[in-house]
């Protein structure tokens, strides 16, 4: 994927999409947990947010299996979940936002609809 970049960066964005993103795509679209990838494109541009880690908030905030990016399959979906969830809070933290935030127990591995 972006080999060489610091996990700063993405965590940063990460954090970012959680804390900016979220809440704008909830008042503009609605409080649904899932949002289509082309409104979280709007509102990433509008906000001025970085596009280089995007997949993770298609991740966040999308139906996994309406997703059309083919930057899933440099990385997979466990291994990006894990991601956000130590940009997040990680561990127990992590797991009590994923039950806030996105259903919890969907039984599709964290963050996100759907599943792999």
């Amino acid at each position: 994927m972006y080999k060489g970049y610091p996990v700063v960066g993405k965590k940063s964005a990460i954090r970012k999409y959680q804390s900016k993103l979220r809440p704008e795509l909830s008042q503009r679209y609605g409080g649904s947990h899932l949002y289509t990838q082309a409104q979280v494109d709007i509102i990433i541009k509008e906000l001025g947010l970085s596009e280089r880690y995007i997949q993770y908030a298609y991740l966040m905030y999308c139906d996994i299996n309406l997703i059309n990016n083919a930057r899933f399959q440099n990385e997979s979906v466990e291994s990006m979940n894990q991601t956000i969830a130590a940009a997040i809070g990680g561990g127990l933290i992590a797991t009590s936002i994923d039950s806030i935030f996105f259903g919890g127990d969907s039984g599709d591995g964290g963050f996100g609809g759907g599943g792999e």
